[in-house]
């Protein structure tokens, strides 16, 4: 029989252990208009559970998924409006495998990116 004492012990560090293992999500970060056109980095390697954080560095840009402007899912996991210089958003990978994204305004100068 474990003793009473153990037992509380046990269950507190298996809380613990739960707690920290629920909190282990990524973070990463995309500057939007980095260097001018482009996302940097242009691709991210996630996590199921990671948090995206896109970060205007250059006005005039936006993030939608999609492989082309004339995608028939494209802005359907995420669309942002075409922010300033001091917009933010995030995103929580809810999906796994590679989604494709890229700024509308400039999609036709390759400003693209992917996420997988």
């Amino acid at each position: 029989m474990i003793p009473r004492r153990l037992r509380s012990s046990l269950a507190a560090t298996s809380f613990l252990l739960l707690l920290a293992a629920g909190s282990n999500a990524g973070q990463r970060r995309v500057d939007v208009g980095s260097g001018g056109l482009a996302f940097g980095p242009q691709d991210q390697t996630l996590n199921l559970g990671d948090h995206v954080t896109w970060i205007w560095v250059g006005a005039g840009h936006n993030v939608e998924n999609g492989v082309s402007l004339s995608d028939p899912n494209q802005g359907t996991i995420f669309n942002t409006a075409v922010g300033g210089s001091t917009a933010a958003f995030t995103w929580k990978a809810d999906q796994t495998g590679t989604i494709p994204y890229f700024c509308a305004p400039h999609f036709n100068f390759g400003m693209t990116g992917s996420l997988m």
